[in-house]
């Protein structure tokens, strides 16, 4: 925990406040002075005597009273005699602080143990133990090193007189009786109860006389926090340092070790922090040379609102989706993102291929309700694509539709109505190709719209004959060429849905597909195996 100080602008360091010892002897008689003889009475005159002066220094003070030459003259027979150093458990005022993000932070724990005075020469100095500073600077790197020696301390510390700018270095001294070493904070005669700010400073003041904003910059410290997931924790690292982070890729308090999570790693302006995807189910961040604040949380989010569709046989098509989980979130301000992969699930059958390189303007979406398509982006994580479904510093929820087109969109492109000339002649229209075999069992594949089409067929006991290849308005017929045991089927340019069929099939069920109208416009809601009743007439006959 920690709180924010200003600093006032006043600038006056240690020594200046320090007061200077002053010494001033008694005054003495000078010998050889001349004295003045007694006056003679004259006869018959009467002299009075002038009254007697007497010095303000020689007057005698009160029984039990001491002169303030006595009390300054036992004071320093006091410290003469006292140990060199002494620690003191109470009567101090200090706060600790560290520059995080630029600015100054006071640290909550200045509960130290005490301080200690010491002498050099005729200067008395007050310090902090090293054993307190390594307890409230560690996490900020101040710590022993592997061999168990303190940290070097000279020219790490400085101290300022509260609501003062002007710094000094703090003095190291290492005790020769117990060991311990200690760093000044301030020194003079009577200084102990002054309040006193101390800073730590790994890279020192150099010429600096206060806190000015290159020395905050040069020691300034920077936090990499990671939240969520039983893994919350902070860790600080100074300005300029290479960090690494790792994080489990699941969570740790949970048993079920099933939700795999996608982390990001963004700093203050946002900018994303690529992570790697280690063995041992972790994904490691290192961050070069350090200069602002980053946040490792999950990118990947559960809440969303997206409908998927494609043009497909002259209608505008609404695929089944519940195959995506997660979308996935990389900034606070940035867009959301949808995974290449989970599209090339949902749009499986309609060829997209995740390992081929993608484009933003294959994806484009529209707010749920809008017909003006606007194009997506496309980025990179961990060597997986990604592409956007929404605007910057919108919510994972916005209810979003998304299309595919995989020749790409015009810029502000329209959605079409079905069955409009607009959708005939789109490029980025789909054609099935529906194969029925005589067992009744059918095949379903989708091209894109001017492709070349070839299709081959296993007719088993049936003759060449007995198969025909149709459009869907029936002005094209395509008959069969035999390429040894097969039968195939070329469709120069594809332009409408085409049948394969061999007119002996007998089939069990039929694929009929349900419509509606909403809005004027017919929309496909199902597509269903229904069961063939058939009768002695041989017409066919459907159970609803």
């Amino acid at each position: 925990m920690r709180t924010e100080d200003f600093i006032p602008e006043e600038s006056t360091s240690l020594s200046e406040e320090t007061s200077k010892e002053e010494n001033t002897s008694p005054s003495e008689e000078t010998p050889g002075e001349k004295i003045t003889p007694p006056l003679e009475e004259t006869p018959g005159e009467k002299i009075t005597p002038p009254l007697e002066e007497i010095p303000e220094e020689e007057i005698t003070p009160s029984q039990g009273e001491l002169s303030e030459e006595e009390k300054a003259f036992e004071e320093q027979i006091a410290q003469e005699e006292s140990p060199k150093l002494q620690e003191i458990s109470e009567g101090f005022d200090i706060d600790f602080y560290v520059i995080i993000d630029g600015n100054k932070v006071k640290l909550q724990h200045n509960d130290i143990t005490g301080i200690a005075t010491w002498k050099d020469g005729r200067t008395t100095y007050y310090g902090v133990s090293m054993e307190d500073l390594l307890l409230i600077y560690e996490e900020f790197g101040f710590v022993k090193n592997g061999e168990n020696q303190n940290p070097d301390a000279n020219n790490k510390f400085v101290s300022a007189y509260r609501g003062k700018s002007g710094i000094e270095y703090g003095k190291v001294y290492t005790d020769t009786e117990s060991g311990k070493t200690y760093v000044s904070y301030n020194y003079g005669q009577n200084k102990q109860g002054e309040a006193i700010d101390v800073y730590y400073l790994p890279n020192g003041k150099g010429v600096a006389l206060n806190l000015k904003d290159s020395v905050k910059r040069d020691n300034s410290f920077y936090s990499v926090e990671v939240k969520g997931e039983g893994q919350d924790r902070i860790r600080y690292a100074l300005t300029g340092t290479v960090v690494e982070e790792a994080v489990a890729d699941f969570n740790p308090q949970l048993s079920d070790q099933t939700d795999q999570i996608e982390w990001t790693c963004m700093g203050t302006d946002d900018k994303v922090i690529d992570g790697i995807r280690e063995s041992g189910n972790q994904t490691r961040f290192t961050i070069g040379k350090i200069t602002q604040s980053y946040v490792i949380q999950r990118a990947d989010q559960t809440a969303f609102d997206i409908q998927f569709y494609i043009y497909a046989d002259n209608e505008v098509r609404k695929l089944p989706a519940d195959s995506l989980k997660k979308v996935y979130k990389w900034n606070r301000q940035g867009r959301c993102y949808l995974s290449v992969s989970d599209l090339a699930e949902i749009y499986r059958e309609f060829g997209l291929n995740a390992e081929e390189t993608q484009s933003g303007n294959y994806f484009p979406y529209t707010v749920r309700g809008e017909k003006t398509l606007a194009q997506a982006t496309v980025v990179t994580y961990k060597g997986q694509q990604y592409v956007s479904y929404n605007l910057d510093k919108q919510e994972a929820t916005v209810p979003t539709d998304v299309y595919y087109m995989p020749k790409g969109a015009s810029d502000g492109e329209k959605i079409p109505d079905n069955d409009s000339d607009q959708i005939k002649q789109n490029k980025n229209s789909f054609y099935s190709v529906t194969v029925i075999n005589p067992d009744g069992n059918r095949t379903v594949s989708y091209y894109k719209k001017d492709s070349a089409v070839t299709i081959s067929v296993d007719p088993g006991d049936t003759k060449e004959s007995d198969w025909l290849c149709a459009s869907e308005d029936e002005n094209k017929t395509i008959s069969p060429v035999k390429q040894g045991d097969k039968l195939t089927f070329s469709i120069g340019k594809i332009e409408q849905p085409y049948t394969v069929a061999c007119n002996t099939f007998a089939p069990a069920t039929l694929n009929i597909k349900f419509y509606t109208f909403v809005n004027n416009e017919r929309y496909n809601v199902l597509n269903e195996e229904i069961p063939v009743i058939k009768d002695t007439t041989t017409i066919f006959f459907t159970s609803l």
